[in-house]
């Protein structure tokens, strides 16, 4: 971890030297020093950080090294705000002939400061000297890049995939759940964590069995804090109420009162994840009716009263500890590959070693599976050594008891980590407990911070973001996180969460580096102060920061629940925050209420600020007048901000009804290091931004095609990966799709957006980007009714996510969506096809699984041959008004766990439903366990 920061000093001395070297003079002698003597310790401290908690010395070497490294990064942040720059001033100009006058008294003090550092450190090498410790060269980028490399021959998992199943527990679970009760009963799983409790709730609620004898299903997570109104919405929109009537739900008796007319005539099965308090249930228990026979609502808790005082008829499910043999069988199953461990192709000497550490874990399956994950890919020799620090610790602390040591083998799985993914972990432990962490937003946030660093020459067309998700899936692979969904492609993570074990670990470590502090009650503050932590992580309302803060700090970021009032800031605070904390890296006020109606210009203080999270933040207007239609979020200092990676201005909006828009002041060209600028789709047509300037853009979305097209930038954007693009003109389209932005290859996701009515140019670009995963075209796909090729067949085979409306079709595009290998997501909305026949023919979407069809208004028939669709687990039909009756080959796709049918005719639907007997249609649905029908 300390490794982490000096690197990230020495680069930032690097960065000094070579980009303001003409403000050094006098003291770029000593900075190179300093830089020089971090190197030295660097080489100690990849070996030392390991050993750290074996030895006090040690231990406090490496804190005193932690400490000036921060000094060092401190000092060389502070000064870059002293040097002029034309961009700096509350007028923004800047004296030019007095600049290096006004440079000496900043430059006496610097080289002061990088001195006592420098001397600091050499009495620290003396120290370690005297006792016998020397440097050792360790050759840390190639570490990493042997990390990357092994990580691209890695095939990601699913932590289900890895879970041994305890068959007589699941059928217990199973017999209490299809008990068909005249009362509602609660069923619980009881256990301490890390038990495997929602794993087997998960296991169960996933069962065909369990989704065709319940009406309908929900899962909640609950946790310690949680907030009625969001558990009740979240149930709500997955047992069936119409999606356009949510948003009159607010008030939380209203929604209970929604929910119990909606399940009292279903037999239904609620999971409530992770309860602590009987007032948690008291306050929820009002929802659940009787409804029909046999419903149930299904806990998982820790505490095995609250289970009691829930249902004191039942009787609480405890998952077992795992045997040694069970124990060896999880982790084989982490520490290799599936094969091996299957067929058992490793030497007999690793399952003595590993049976032995297993017994260590007290058959705690959180425990076993984390030692699996830190066993994963190391030698016999090294094995050996994890099994002597195992023992070594065991000894020191004498354990009595079978889980005793739990919280040790957790930790040793951080003391493993490479030192790069250290703080990659560290920073997680600023999200809540059981929240569901966006992957995209958290390798923003490492990237900002530095703790991923640029790839190394030679790694092609690889960037930090790929880097990132490298180091997410190895945390993945080491149990340290755990996936909760995967992308579209099926691959990649999407968002994952940590069990509460190890974000417990993870928030104790964070304050123990004072790497992180979170703020939730007042006696956090001083703890916060007292550690100087250098991000604060603020989970609760009217926690503002205070001179008591470090005036270094790094991150702040408020973690604002969504639909939670009551988060806001007046402009003086803001103004406060931008005039203390000058060295902020990552500023996060998503969900948050600004008052006073916009972005204080003091925000050009930031000059250090790399990632700017304003989603969903709402502006307070109190004085403006009705003529005043279009504001902007963010004044025109935004422009200082020349270190800004990401700007997440989307959904920001304003509370009063007249403003219609919002635009940003033309200094977008400015932000020369922005990788993701994210706007609203909706923000202001008018309005077209310079942006040829910003080379290392990646993200961009949305833009008007008219900025795309200025000044030629579409030219000098060719790193971009993720793009939404708005034309009002076949010419702009036209011009786009010619440009290197398309010939590259290297787009990921793109979206594109005609005017209403207007076509789109020739598609046949698209067959260039061979990396195209994820595509949505909105606009008219011309057909030439003389030719027999479809224009769709130029799309590219990579494609796994497909969206298409208002295209007009006239031919069935089916016949060529089919044949696309990888197409997972299928879209086909509003206008997409003007035809009344479509047809999915045998072997047809061999990867399809999720498949949405809406607002097709002439289609009447639709055939699926038997063979086609074979991996389908999804499907929805919506305002189809023709469409005549449920396909006669759905019956053959067995794999289809869910169907909605939202507004469709009284006779469609009728033909589905059992009523008085069997519908004419429901014998091609009776398979499917999960049938919810909006009327």
């Amino acid at each position: 971890m300390a490794d982490t920061i000096v690197s990230t000093a020495v680069e930032r001395i690097s960065n000094l030297l070579i980009q303001e070297a003409a403000f050094l003079s006098n003291v770029r002698d000593e900075v190179e020093r300093l830089q020089a003597e971090l190197k030295r310790m660097q080489c100690f401290l990849q070996d030392a950080d390991c050993k750290k908690d074996q030895d006090e010395r040690i231990r406090n070497w490496v804190s005193e090294i932690r400490d000036l490294a921060y000094d060092a990064d401190d000092a060389i942040d502070t000064f870059l705000l002293t040097i002029p720059r034309t961009q700096v001033g509350s007028f923004g100009r800047i004296k030019n002939s007095t600049c290096m006058i006004a440079k000496a008294p900043q430059l006496h003090d610097i080289g002061q400061q990088i001195n006592s550092i420098r001397n600091k450190l050499g009495d620290i090498a003396t120290s370690m000297q005297t006792y016998g410790i020397k440097f050792v060269e360790v050759d840390g980028s190639s570490s990493a890049t042997e990390l990357r490399r092994r990580l691209r021959r890695t095939t990601p998992y699913d932590e289900d995939e890895h879970v041994i199943r305890l068959e007589s527990t699941t059928m217990e679970l199973l017999d209490q759940l299809m008990l068909e009760d005249d009362r509602l009963r609660v069923v619980s799983i009881v256990g301490m964590g890390g038990l495997g409790k929602t794993t087997l709730a998960k296991h169960v609620y996933n069962r065909v069995d369990i989704k065709k004898h319940f009406d309908c299903l929900s899962w909640a997570f609950i946790s310690q804090q949680f907030s009625r109104g969001d558990v009740l919405l979240g149930i709500l929109r997955e047992v069936g109420i119409k999606w356009e009537n949510m948003g009159s739900l607010k008030e939380e008796e209203e929604l209970i009162r929604t929910l119990r007319n909606l399940l009292k005539e279903k037999r239904y099965l609620v999971v409530l994840d992770d309860i602590w308090k009987e007032e948690a249930w008291d306050s929820l228990k009002f929802a659940f009716p009787k409804g029909k026979k046999g419903s149930k609502v299904l806990f998982t808790t820790r505490i095995k009263e609250v289970a009691l005082y829930a249902d004191p008829w039942s009787s609480p499910v405890e998952p077992p500890f795992f045997t040694n043999e069970e124990g060896w069988e999880l982790l084989s199953r982490k520490a290799f590959l599936e094969d091996i461990a299957s067929e058992r192709g490793y030497a007999p000497e690793f399952e003595r070693i590993g049976k032995e550490m297993v017994r260590k874990c007290g058959g705690l399956p959180l425990a076993i599976a984390v030692l699996g994950g830190l066993l994963a890919n190391k030698s016999l020799k090294e094995w050996k050594m994890v099994q002597k620090d195992i023992n070594t610790q065991f000894i020191k602390l004498q354990l009595h008891n079978h889980c005793a040591g739990v919280d040790w083998i957790l930790a040793l799985s951080y003391q493993e980590l490479p030192f790069w993914l250290k703080p990659c972990f560290l920073y997680l432990s600023q999200f809540p407990e059981d929240s569901e962490i966006d992957k995209k937003k958290l390798i923003r946030m490492w990237i900002a911070e530095g703790v991923v660093r640029q790839p190394l020459r030679g790694e092609g067309d690889e960037t930090m973001e790929d880097v990132g998700e490298q180091f997410l899936e190895e945390l993945a692979n080491r149990c340290m996180v755990q996936v909760s969904r995967r992308d579209h492609t099926g691959v990649g993570i999407k968002s994952c969460r940590m069990h509460d074990l190890m974000r417990d670990m993870c928030v104790s470590k964070a304050r123990e580096e004072s790497f992180l502090g979170v703020i939730k009650h007042q006696q956090d503050l001083a703890a916060a102060a007292m550690t100087k932590s250098r991000r604060i992580a603020i989970h609760k309302k009217f926690f503002l920061p205070t001179e008591d803060f470090d005036p270094h700090l790094r991150s702040l970021i408020y973690l604002v629940p969504e639909k939670v009032v009551g988060y806001s800031m007046r402009k003086d605070q803001v103004i406060f925050i931008f005039k203390n904390f000058k060295l902020l890296r990552v500023l996060n006020l998503e969900n948050m209420s600004l008052k006073e109606s916009y972005m204080p210009r003091e925000i050009g203080n930031l000059i250090h600020l790399r990632y700017l999270g304003m989603r969903n933040t709402t502006l307070q207007c109190t004085y403006l007048s009705n003529l005043v239609t279009r504001l902007t979020p963010l004044p025109s200092p935004i422009g200082y901000l020349k270190s800004l990676h990401t700007l997440d201005l989307r959904e920001v909006h304003w509370d009063v009804h007249y403003v219609s828009a919002w635009k940003l002041h033309d200094v977008v060209w400015k932000l020369k290091c922005l990788r993701h600028l994210l706007l609203d789709s909706d923000a202001d047509d008018l309005c077209k931004y310079l942006l040829d300037t910003l080379r290392n853009l990646e993200t961009l979305k949305w833009i008007q095609a008219k900025s795309l097209i200025r000044r030629d930038a579409l030219f000098n954007l060719t790193n971009l990966r993720n793009l939404g693009v708005k034309f009002q003109r076949i010419e702009e389209a036209e011009l786009v799709l010619r440009s290197p932005i398309f010939g590259l290859g290297r787009l990921c996701c793109l979206k594109m957006h005609m005017l209403k009515g207007s076509s789109f140019p020739s598609l046949e670009t698209l067959s260039d980007c061979h990396q195209l995963t994820k595509l949505e075209l909105n606009g008219i796909i011309p057909e030439d009714p003389y030719s027999s090729l479809h224009n769709l067949e130029c799309l590219p085979r990579s494609l796994a996510k497909l969206r298409l409306s208002n295209s007009r079709l006239k031919k069935d595009p089916m016949g060529v969506l089919e044949k696309l290998p990888n197409l997972r997501f299928l879209d086909l909305g509003e206008e997409s096809y003007e035809g009344s026949v479509m047809v999915c023919t045998v072997h047809g979407f061999p990867q399809l699984e999720s498949l949405n069809v809406s607002g097709i208004d002439a289609l009447e028939e639709w055939r699926i041959e038997e063979g086609a669709l074979p991996c389908l687990r999804d499907l929805s039909l919506s305002y189809l008004r023709k469409l005549r009756m449920i396909p006669e080959g759905l019956k053959f796709i067995s794999t289809v766990r869910k169907l909605v049918l939202r507004c469709m005719t009284q006779e469609f639907t009728t033909r589905v439903k059992v009523i008085n007997g069997v519908g004419e249609d429901f014998d091609k649905v009776r398979h499917i366990p999960s049938i919810i029908l909006y009327v």
